[in-house]
């Protein structure tokens, strides 16, 4: 019982610091600063807010690639989670809504690794070693995706384009709006 009434008030306590703008801005310069060592490009948020346990609200977020060009902006970004799965080595996030965005995707050529796979290979880890048989490796599921006013872009350069022609290695779209509900 004291366990669970020290757990619910740390809770309640860190809560109530994030919920102090001035700490909640300090803690996300933090973590952005950690996540441009690891990534070596420009990473943005203009805002956060968090709701009671379960949600968190991003403003602004920018990241570059390496090329120091846009890889994704978005006006805003909402995540709602359940944290009592992580308690079970698994973290359901139960709705994602991404608004105004755009997304360049691209390639120097066919064979080339695209322009995000540094995002890929700095939150990777040592994959040198797996162990499958303990169940302590974090599951991350999704339920439900909503994506309202973007604008999604991919190109392979070395690919000439072919304007009033459908080309795979140019596919740009605007206003892109969808929800997918994943099992």
């Amino acid at each position: 019982l004291y366990v669970v009434i020290v757990f619910i008030a740390l809770t309640l306590l860190l809560y109530s610091l994030l919920s102090i703008p001035y700490i909640l801005r300090k803690a996300l310069d933090v973590a952005l600063n950690i996540i441009k060592e690891n990534v070596q490009t420009e990473v943005r948020i203009d805002g956060i807010r968090l709701s009671l346990f379960n949600n968190v609200h991003l403003q602004g977020i920018y990241i570059e690639d390496q090329a120091q060009d846009t890889l994704v902006y978005a006006q805003k970004l909402n995540v709602s989670l359940s944290p009592w799965r992580l308690l079970k080595s698994e973290s359901l996030i139960t709705e994602i809504d991404l608004e105004d965005f755009n997304a360049n995707i691209s390639q120097e050529n066919p064979d080339a690794n695209f322009n995000f796979q540094f995002l890929v290979d700095a939150f990777a880890g040592d994959t040198t070693v797996t162990d499958t048989t303990q169940s302590s490796t974090l599951r991350i599921n999704i339920k439900d995706v909503t994506l309202k006013n973007g604008n999604l872009r991919y190109d392979v350069w070395s690919e000439p384009t072919t304007p009033g022609q459908f080309n795979a290695s140019h596919i740009h779209l605007v206003g892109v709006d969808g929800n997918a509900q994943l099992p």
